[in-house]
């Protein structure tokens, strides 16, 4: 039993560290497509909704 827990753990680990690749991956991408810029929140948007 303590082996499988062993085994899971490393395999969580695993695909934790497959996650982090992906997603420097699809930042590298999504950098590509917009030509290096970032998308940023139009300043409209970031004021607080008056009632």
């Amino acid at each position: 039993m303590l082996e499988q827990v062993r085994l899971l753990n490393r395999r969580v680990a695993d695909l934790e560290a497959h996650v982090m690749r992906l997603q420097a991956e699809n930042d590298h991408l999504v950098a590509q497509v917009h030509e290096g810029r970032l998308l940023t929140v139009d300043e409209a948007l970031r004021a607080p909704a008056s009632v």
